[in-house]
């Protein structure tokens, strides 16, 4: 697993064996990053469930101004990942160790919208209704919340808390649906 473009490209990331991380592939972090294009430059991202922290770190490796990752099972792999990249609080990297739902009602300022909300959620959980309604009030306006569901989750399809559908594309196993902001 590695950064797959920008400042960090071609860095190798950590992830260790036979614990239960899963993350995003580099095929489908490139997709990812690629629909998002250029308007990453200089936004604001943040990586719920961060896990190695590679979604994050590649949105810093691609001019993200600001990433904060949340990890509550295994913020020591995201830390080491940051760590060997250099990437901190002077790199506009932040890690909050703790529970996705309880750190985004604390981080919830509408002075400090974030312009990309990316969740990739335990695929098995049910999350996903409980992920839109946390994100939607972290959002600026226009703002997109990116979330990585299995291929077999039956994903909430319709308008939820400001938040409007507008894209899914699948990648393996990974399906990536594309909420916009609609407020």
């Amino acid at each position: 697993m590695r950064i797959i473009a920008g400042k960090y490209k071609g860095h190798a990331l950590y992830c260790p064996r036979g614990r239960d991380i899963r993350p995003t592939s580099d095929k489908a972090r490139g997709a990812l990053f690629n629909i998002i294009g250029a308007s990453i430059a200089g936004s604001a991202f943040l990586d719920l469930f961060a896990g190695t922290g590679a979604v994050g770190l590649e949105a810093l490796s691609r001019g993200a101004a600001m990433v904060t990752a949340v990890e509550r099972d295994a913020p020591e792999i995201t830390q080491r990942n940051a760590k060997k990249l250099g990437a901190g609080p002077d790199c506009g990297y932040t890690l909050i160790r703790g529970d996705v739902f309880t750190e985004a009602r604390r981080i919830c300022d509408p002075g400090a919208p974030f312009g990309y909300v990316f969740a990739d959620p335990p695929w098995k959980a049910g999350l996903e209704e409980d992920i839109l309604e946390a994100a939607a009030p972290l959002l600026a306006g226009g703002g997109m919340l990116i979330l990585e569901l299995n291929k077999r989750t039956a994903p909430p399809d319709r308008a939820a808390h400001g938040l409007c559908l507008v894209d899914a594309r699948r990648y393996g196993e990974a399906v990536f649906r594309f909420y916009l902001d609609s407020r």
